[in-house]
């Protein structure tokens, strides 16, 4: 079952992600917290360029 979550508190889950994959592997990280690793790989290479 796919649960919707607002797009503030995904930013927050992929933040959380970011901080914490050198502890455990992405993947593992975005089945805990329901969120797709595409999405996360989406949201770093975003993120990236308006680091810029």
């Amino acid at each position: 079952m796919s649960k919707r979550i607002s797009v503030g508190k995904v930013r927050k889950v992929y933040q959380f992600i970011e901080a914490h994959r050198r502890e455990y592997p992405v993947r593992t990280l975005c089945e805990v917290l329901e969120v797709a690793p595409s999405g996360y790989y989406e949201w770093l290479k975003h993120s990236l360029v308006n680091r810029r």
